[in-house]
């Protein structure tokens, strides 16, 4: 059970508009039969610089983390509070499965508004640790993953140099490859990720084709972890509503 507090801004031109978009969003909580609502809080409409803006506050309680994700990418909150629980630990196949799910909606989310992450000029590059390094980097907290990302015109180290650098963490590789699908140019890239919280920066800016993670059996979440993540998640899909709501 993971329970937080969800605060929901809502702006617009008139104070009907507000209220009304409130409280539909109360509404369609309370008939998701995957978040139960616990407690509301909707604040009054106020009027600022030539707008209106309206914030509820929810206590919300979800089954499992997929179902704590969901929420955050269908409500997303302006800030979050985790409650509880202190950690969550899952299995390599289902945070694998949680990251899958949460990439295809992104990538869905990107495709649908034609946005994406635009990404700084790369400082420096990478190199391959050693092999007789891994376990260690494991021993210390780390993930290991292998992922596919396209790569249309990107020179091969550039891109793994951006990758790594766009990911808020402890990033080692172990590997890359380039090679040629169906589908188009792929690198094939193979990374120990620490935190394990910070394999989301990568689903969520770059959106690989194929994630797998590949140690350790079992991978635990603390409650910063599990705070960090669906932050990060909540100011992604705002920040495509604004980019959408601006054009």
């Amino acid at each position: 059970m993971i329970e937080a507090d969800f605060l929901i801004e809502s702006m617009g031109n008139s104070s009907y508009a507000v209220e009304r978009s409130l409280n539909k969003l109360v509404k369609d909580i309370e008939i998701d039969e995957e978040v139960e609502l616990v407690e509301k809080d909707v604040g009054e409409v106020k009027k600022e610089e030539g707008s209106y803006t309206g914030i509820v506050e929810l206590e919300l309680q979800f089954s499992d983390m997929k179902s704590f994700i969901r929420g955050v990418i269908k409500y997303p909150p302006s800030a979050i509070l985790l409650n509880s629980p202190a950690e969550i630990t899952m299995s390599r196949d289902e945070f694998q499965q949680l990251l899958a799910f949460t990439g295809s909606i992104i990538k869905d989310l990107y495709s649908h508004y034609h946005v994406g992450f635009v990404f700084e000029d790369i400082e420096e590059e990478f190199t391959p640790i050693d092999e007789e390094e891994i376990d260690s980097i494991l021993d210390h907290g780390a993930v290991r993953v292998g992922v596919l990302i396209e790569n249309e015109d990107e020179d091969f180290n550039t891109l793994i140099s951006r990758v790594i650098e766009s990911i808020n963490g402890d990033v080692e590789y172990i590997k890359a490859e380039e090679m040629e699908l169906e589908a188009g140019r792929v690198v094939a890239l193979d990374l120990l990720i620490e935190p394990p919280s910070s394999v989301f920066d990568m689903v969520l800016r770059h959106v690989p084709m194929v994630i797998k993670i590949m140690e350790p059996e079992n991978i635990t979440l603390s409650m910063l972890d599990i705070q960090d993540i669906s932050t990060n998640v909540a100011e992604v899909i705002n920040d495509v509503m604004i980019q959408n709501a601006v054009k």
